[in-house]
Protein backbone atom coordinates (compact mmCIF):
# COMPACT_ATOMS: atom_id res chain seq x y z
CA UNK A 1 0.00 0.00 0.00
CA UNK A 2 1.42 3.37 -1.00
CA UNK A 3 0.46 7.03 -0.64
CA UNK A 4 2.22 9.97 -2.24
CA UNK A 5 1.86 13.73 -2.23
CA UNK A 6 3.68 15.19 -5.18
CA UNK A 7 5.73 18.29 -4.73
CA UNK A 8 3.55 21.41 -4.40
CA UNK A 9 4.00 24.58 -2.37
CA UNK A 10 7.24 23.28 -0.93
CA UNK A 11 5.83 20.01 0.46
CA UNK A 12 6.10 16.41 -0.70
CA UNK A 13 5.88 13.08 1.11
CA UNK A 14 5.74 9.40 0.34
CA UNK A 15 4.42 6.63 2.57
CA UNK A 16 4.41 2.88 1.97
CA UNK A 17 3.20 -0.03 4.09
CA UNK A 18 3.85 -3.73 3.50
CA UNK A 19 2.13 -6.68 5.14
CA UNK A 20 3.65 -9.90 3.93
CA UNK A 21 4.59 -13.48 4.69
CA UNK A 22 7.33 -15.51 3.03
CA UNK A 23 7.93 -19.25 3.45
CA UNK A 24 10.97 -21.26 2.39
CA UNK A 25 13.07 -24.41 2.68
CA UNK A 26 16.78 -23.65 3.16
CA UNK A 27 19.02 -21.26 1.31
CA UNK A 28 22.14 -21.40 -0.78
CA UNK A 29 25.49 -20.89 0.91
CA UNK A 30 25.66 -17.19 0.00
CA UNK A 31 22.00 -16.38 0.64
CA UNK A 32 19.70 -15.94 3.57
CA UNK A 33 19.03 -13.63 6.46
CA UNK A 34 21.23 -12.92 9.47
CA UNK A 35 19.53 -15.11 12.09
CA UNK A 36 19.02 -18.50 10.42
CA UNK A 37 20.81 -21.30 8.65
CA UNK A 38 21.86 -21.63 5.01
CA UNK A 39 21.12 -25.36 4.63
CA UNK A 40 18.80 -28.04 5.96
CA UNK A 41 19.46 -29.90 9.19
CA UNK A 42 18.63 -33.28 7.66
CA UNK A 43 19.39 -33.48 3.91
CA UNK A 44 17.00 -36.43 3.61
CA UNK A 45 14.08 -34.56 5.19
CA UNK A 46 13.99 -31.07 3.72
CA UNK A 47 10.36 -30.54 4.75
CA UNK A 48 11.49 -30.50 8.38
CA UNK A 49 13.11 -27.14 7.54
CA UNK A 50 10.02 -25.63 5.94
CA UNK A 51 9.04 -22.44 7.71
CA UNK A 52 9.13 -18.67 7.62
CA UNK A 53 11.80 -17.23 5.39
CA UNK A 54 14.72 -15.52 7.08
CA UNK A 55 13.65 -12.33 5.28
CA UNK A 56 10.01 -12.61 6.39
CA UNK A 57 9.67 -9.09 7.74
CA UNK A 58 5.94 -9.16 8.44
CA UNK A 59 5.28 -5.41 8.76
CA UNK A 60 7.18 -2.53 7.22
CA UNK A 61 6.20 1.16 7.19
CA UNK A 62 8.37 3.81 5.52
CA UNK A 63 7.51 7.51 5.50
CA UNK A 64 9.69 10.16 3.85
CA UNK A 65 9.05 13.89 3.55
CA UNK A 66 10.52 17.18 2.36
CA UNK A 67 9.08 20.51 3.53
CA UNK A 68 10.40 23.86 2.47
CA UNK A 69 9.06 26.06 5.25
CA UNK A 70 7.26 28.94 3.52
CA UNK A 71 7.52 31.62 6.23
CA UNK A 72 9.74 34.52 5.16
CA UNK A 73 11.27 32.41 2.40
CA UNK A 74 11.56 35.39 0.07
CA UNK A 75 12.08 38.03 2.73
CA UNK A 76 14.93 40.50 2.36
CA UNK A 77 17.29 41.89 4.93
CA UNK A 78 18.15 40.41 8.35
CA UNK A 79 14.75 38.71 8.75
CA UNK A 80 15.21 36.80 5.52
CA UNK A 81 18.79 35.84 6.35
CA UNK A 82 17.91 34.52 9.80
CA UNK A 83 14.31 33.25 9.54
CA UNK A 84 13.83 32.52 5.83
CA UNK A 85 15.02 29.68 3.63
CA UNK A 86 14.62 26.82 6.10
CA UNK A 87 13.65 23.28 5.06
CA UNK A 88 13.33 19.91 6.79
CA UNK A 89 13.28 16.39 5.50
CA UNK A 90 13.37 12.95 7.00
CA UNK A 91 12.78 9.23 6.69
CA UNK A 92 10.85 7.23 9.30
CA UNK A 93 11.05 3.44 9.23
CA UNK A 94 9.01 1.10 11.44
CA UNK A 95 9.60 -2.60 10.81
CA UNK A 96 8.92 -5.87 12.58
CA UNK A 97 11.87 -8.09 13.47
CA UNK A 98 13.40 -10.75 11.28
CA UNK A 99 12.84 -14.41 12.19
CA UNK A 100 15.31 -16.21 14.45
CA UNK A 101 16.24 -19.92 14.31
CA UNK A 102 17.64 -21.55 17.45
CA UNK A 103 20.70 -23.80 17.17
CA UNK A 104 22.77 -25.78 19.67
CA UNK A 105 26.53 -25.91 20.14
CA UNK A 106 28.69 -29.00 19.92
CA UNK A 107 28.19 -32.03 17.69
CA UNK A 108 25.60 -34.07 19.58
CA UNK A 109 24.16 -35.35 16.28
CA UNK A 110 27.55 -36.50 14.92
CA UNK A 111 27.08 -34.56 11.68
CA UNK A 112 30.21 -32.43 11.90
CA UNK A 113 31.04 -29.09 13.49
CA UNK A 114 29.89 -27.08 10.45
CA UNK A 115 26.35 -28.50 10.46
CA UNK A 116 23.48 -26.42 11.80
CA UNK A 117 22.08 -28.59 14.60
CA UNK A 118 18.82 -27.61 16.25
CA UNK A 119 17.49 -28.61 19.69
CA UNK A 120 14.15 -30.10 20.66
CA UNK A 121 11.21 -28.10 21.95
CA UNK A 122 10.63 -29.29 25.51
CA UNK A 123 7.52 -31.33 26.25
CA UNK A 124 4.57 -29.09 27.09
CA UNK A 125 6.29 -25.98 25.74
CA UNK A 126 5.49 -23.88 22.70
CA UNK A 127 7.39 -21.06 21.04
CA UNK A 128 5.45 -18.15 19.51
CA UNK A 129 6.59 -15.24 17.38
CA UNK A 130 6.52 -12.92 20.40
CA UNK A 131 7.01 -13.96 24.03
CA UNK A 132 4.93 -11.78 26.34
CA UNK A 133 7.55 -11.86 29.12
CA UNK A 134 10.51 -10.94 26.94
CA UNK A 135 13.26 -8.62 28.17
CA UNK A 136 16.68 -7.63 26.88
CA UNK A 137 18.25 -10.25 29.16
CA UNK A 138 15.81 -12.98 28.15
CA UNK A 139 14.18 -12.33 24.80
CA UNK A 140 12.51 -15.73 24.51
CA UNK A 141 11.67 -18.62 26.82
CA UNK A 142 15.04 -20.36 27.02
CA UNK A 143 13.50 -23.19 29.08
CA UNK A 144 11.49 -24.21 26.01
CA UNK A 145 14.56 -25.83 24.40
CA UNK A 146 16.47 -29.01 25.29
CA UNK A 147 19.53 -30.45 23.57
CA UNK A 148 18.99 -33.07 20.89
CA UNK A 149 21.40 -35.95 20.18
CA UNK A 150 21.72 -39.00 18.00
CA UNK A 151 21.24 -42.55 19.30
CA UNK A 152 24.38 -43.59 21.17
CA UNK A 153 26.13 -40.24 20.81
CA UNK A 154 28.11 -39.06 23.81
CA UNK A 155 27.19 -36.10 25.95
CA UNK A 156 24.00 -34.57 27.25
CA UNK A 157 20.80 -34.51 25.26
CA UNK A 158 17.62 -36.33 24.43
CA UNK A 159 17.36 -38.86 21.60
CA UNK A 160 14.07 -38.85 19.71
CA UNK A 161 13.92 -41.39 16.88
CA UNK A 162 14.38 -42.31 14.25
CA UNK A 163 17.40 -40.07 13.58
CA UNK A 164 17.73 -37.85 16.64
CA UNK A 165 17.59 -34.53 14.84
CA UNK A 166 16.10 -31.64 16.80
CA UNK A 167 12.36 -31.10 16.36
CA UNK A 168 12.51 -27.33 16.89
CA UNK A 169 11.42 -25.67 13.67
CA UNK A 170 13.08 -22.83 11.84
CA UNK A 171 12.29 -19.12 12.30
CA UNK A 172 10.26 -19.66 15.47
CA UNK A 173 10.30 -16.13 16.90
CA UNK A 174 11.14 -12.57 15.90
CA UNK A 175 14.20 -10.47 16.62
CA UNK A 176 13.49 -6.93 17.88
CA UNK A 177 11.78 -4.62 15.41
CA UNK A 178 13.40 -1.43 14.17
CA UNK A 179 12.15 2.13 14.73
CA UNK A 180 14.35 4.78 13.15
CA UNK A 181 13.97 8.44 12.20
CA UNK A 182 16.64 10.12 10.09
CA UNK A 183 16.17 13.89 10.18
CA UNK A 184 17.76 16.82 8.38
CA UNK A 185 17.50 20.60 8.70
CA UNK A 186 18.61 22.89 5.86
CA UNK A 187 19.15 26.62 5.57
CA UNK A 188 19.75 28.38 2.26
CA UNK A 189 21.28 31.78 1.68
CA UNK A 190 21.20 33.55 -1.67
CA UNK A 191 24.04 36.09 -1.64
CA UNK A 192 23.47 36.99 -5.29
CA UNK A 193 21.52 35.83 -8.32
CA UNK A 194 22.46 32.34 -9.42
CA UNK A 195 24.38 31.60 -6.21
CA UNK A 196 23.23 29.57 -3.21
CA UNK A 197 24.88 28.65 0.06
CA UNK A 198 23.30 25.72 1.87
CA UNK A 199 24.02 24.75 5.47
CA UNK A 200 22.96 21.18 6.31
CA UNK A 201 22.53 19.55 9.71
CA UNK A 202 21.69 15.86 9.54
CA UNK A 203 20.99 13.37 12.32
CA UNK A 204 20.74 9.62 11.81
CA UNK A 205 18.66 7.73 14.38
CA UNK A 206 17.52 11.19 15.46
CA UNK A 207 15.64 10.02 18.57
CA UNK A 208 18.71 8.07 19.76
CA UNK A 209 16.57 4.95 20.20
CA UNK A 210 18.55 1.70 20.64
CA UNK A 211 17.96 -0.65 17.70
CA UNK A 212 18.65 -4.02 19.25
CA UNK A 213 20.03 -7.02 17.38
CA UNK A 214 18.72 -10.56 17.76
CA UNK A 215 19.49 -12.42 21.00
CA UNK A 216 22.11 -15.12 21.32
CA UNK A 217 20.40 -18.13 19.76
CA UNK A 218 22.75 -21.02 20.45
CA UNK A 219 21.66 -23.46 23.16
CA UNK A 220 24.65 -24.14 25.39
CA UNK A 221 26.10 -20.64 25.13
CA UNK A 222 26.46 -18.71 28.38
CA UNK A 223 24.43 -15.80 26.99
CA UNK A 224 21.68 -17.92 25.42
CA UNK A 225 18.58 -15.74 24.99
CA UNK A 226 20.31 -12.45 25.85
CA UNK A 227 20.60 -9.44 23.52
CA UNK A 228 24.19 -8.22 23.43
CA UNK A 229 24.30 -5.53 20.76
CA UNK A 230 22.58 -3.27 18.28
CA UNK A 231 22.22 -3.27 14.51
CA UNK A 232 22.17 0.52 14.08
CA UNK A 233 24.49 3.02 15.74
CA UNK A 234 23.12 5.46 18.27
CA UNK A 235 22.49 9.00 17.09
CA UNK A 236 25.05 10.24 14.57
CA UNK A 237 25.12 13.87 13.45
CA UNK A 238 26.95 15.71 10.72
CA UNK A 239 27.15 19.32 9.59
CA UNK A 240 27.78 20.29 5.98
CA UNK A 241 28.20 23.38 3.83
CA UNK A 242 27.45 23.48 0.12
CA UNK A 243 28.02 26.34 -2.34
CA UNK A 244 26.05 26.17 -5.59
CA UNK A 245 26.77 28.55 -8.45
Amino acid sequence: MRAEKRYAKGLTFNASFNFQKAMYIGYGVNEGGPYGNSFTQDPRDRLADYGRSQIDQRFRLVFSHIWEIPWLRNAKGPAGWVLGGWAVNGIVQLTSGLPVTVAQNGDAQNTGPSSFQRPHVATGKSVGRVWENRTIDRWFDTSAFVRSKCDGCAGEGIYLGPKGYGNAGVSLFDAPGQKTWDFALFKEFRPREGHRIQVRWEAFNFTNTPQFAAPSRTLGAADFGRINGTVVNNREMQLGLKYVF
